[in-house]
């Protein structure tokens, strides 16, 4: 999740890439899903560790998580991406499905790799990139550019929650 200064250009923009985050936990409910959340200025912090979703506890703790995020700084899309993918890459499973959800206006300002370093990497780990841009700003040419290279899919300003659903559920 972004949370660069960027993301605070426009009243809704950090508020509806949080909704959307924890919409999605909600979404995968307690199956044994493994999930992380990060969030990135021009520095990449965990905000909750890759995790076994298996109760209602684990949800909501991750959902709180999410909650304090805020907005500052400049913004590292790529790099973002690219510690996303490594922390999935180190998981010890083989067998389940791998996806990143990157929400973000991908104005990218601090990054020290590239779009097609990201798009390599992934591309290799056959890993999609799904992409959630939001704000009137959002770089969306270089968001379906990522998303499809990666065999994702790219979303812009899904703001209701049921665009939001539908987006997580069609990824």
């Amino acid at each position: 999740i972004d949370h660069s200064g960027s993301m605070s250009d426009e009243p809704d923009k950090m508020d509806d890439a949080k909704t959307a985050a924890k919409l999605f936990v909600e979404q995968a409910g307690t199956t044994n899903a493994t999930i992380g959340v990060i969030q990135f200025d021009d520095v990449i912090e965990t905000v909750y560790p890759l995790t076994q979703v298996t109760n209602a506890s684990i949800q909501a703790a991750i959902e709180s998580a999410i909650d304090t995020i805020t907005p500052r700084n400049n913004t590292a899309v790529y790099d973002a991406a690219d510690v996303a993918l490594a922390g999935l890459q180190s998981l010890q499973t083989s067998n389940d499905t791998k996806v990143v959800f990157l929400l973000t206006d991908g104005l990218d300002n601090s990054s020290s790799v590239g779009a097609s370093t990201v798009i390599q990497n992934y591309q290799n780990a056959q890993v999609p990139l799904f992409t959630f841009g939001y704000g009137s700003d959002a770089d969306v040419g270089t968001l379906q550019t990522l998303a499809s290279q990666t065999d994702g899919r790219c979303y812009y300003s899904p703001t209701t929650l049921n665009d939001i659903a539908g987006a997580f559920s069609s990824a």
